[in-house]
């Protein structure tokens, strides 16, 4: 029964996720690159066919709570790629390690080339809210 009450919620109100995929993503060692990155996720997830920031499951932030909570560690910006490799060995079959695309730079370095999250959407059940939720991401 509580399934099936989900489900009407969920079919009446139209909400899902979406992946958002970051190309060609900055150097991730730089501090200022992250807060970058951390606002455009807020600004994604605030939207009016976005539920918030309670919708979001963006690897970074559980990475950054896993050093902080687990760890009582902060983020070493030089350190950042070996912190965030880390991070995915301490969990085994760790699922965020799927939203991560890795490449090495000149110097042979590995780095992330790119990376998605999720955000739940809502309000997308007419064909004209899903076309203005397309429109209000491409801006």
């Amino acid at each position: 029964m509580v399934w099936y009450v989900i489900y009407l919620y969920f079919a009446y109100y139209g909400v899902t996720q979406i992946k958002i995929v970051v190309n060609n993503a900055p150097d991730l060692r730089n501090a200022a690159a992250r807060e970058r990155i951390r606002a455009m996720v807020v600004d994604f997830a605030t939207t009016r066919h976005s539920i918030g920031t309670e919708g979001v499951q963006f690897w970074m932030k559980e990475m950054e709570s896993y050093y902080r909570d687990n760890l009582d560690m902060k983020i070493i910006d030089l350190a950042f790629y070996s912190m965030l490799r880390h991070w995915l060995a301490s969990k085994h079959n760790n699922p965020w390690a799927e939203d991560l695309y890795w490449e090495e730079d000149a110097n042979g370095n590995s780095t992330l080339k790119s990376f998605r999250f999720l955000i739940g959407m809502r309000d997308l059940e007419a064909t004209q809210q899903q076309t203005d939720a397309t429109l209000l991401f491409r801006e």
